[in-house]
């Protein structure tokens, strides 16, 4: 029988608890399109996060072109940790994390910013496949 549970997880330090439960995967595909998620979670995701996952974690992100991405990009083991961008003008401040039978949808608003992770095999299958269609065509 497969396992599904939805939590959602307040504000920054739900925000924190949710990018922990990823630092266990082998794997990781990452849709980031915020930009401003540092006015919600400090330096935490440059300072305590990405070192953690990189390090662990194979990943592939898609992220807004912009040339700060390309440079962040440009420092990373290709091999373990791919990068692709997209055309992110009209996209919102949200980030998207899918993992093993998981999938965390982050909201950076400022107002009320929020994880929320369900785990379900079959949406992280769509959710996956649905990457893998936006992998295929990001630029590199």
């Amino acid at each position: 029988m497969k396992t599904t549970a939805i939590q959602t997880l307040m504000g920054a330090e739900g925000i924190k608890e949710a990018y922990r439960m990823t630092l266990s995967a082998q794997n990781a595909d990452i849709v980031c399109v915020s930009e401003k998620y540092e006015q919600v979670i400090g330096d935490y995701f440059t300072s305590e996060y990405a070192p953690k996952l990189y390090k662990t974690c194979q990943t592939r992100e898609i992220l807004p072109d912009v040339p700060e991405n390309r440079e962040y990009a440009a420092s990373k083991d290709a091999s373990r940790n791919a990068v692709r961008f997209m055309n992110a003008e009209k996209a919102g401040e949200t980030d998207k994390i899918i993992i093993e039978d998981m999938v965390i949808y982050i909201s950076f608003n400022l107002k009320a910013p929020y994880a929320l992770v369900i785990t379900d095999a079959d949406l992280a299958k769509t959710e996956r496949a649905l990457f893998e269609e936006v992998w295929k065509n990001a630029g590199k």
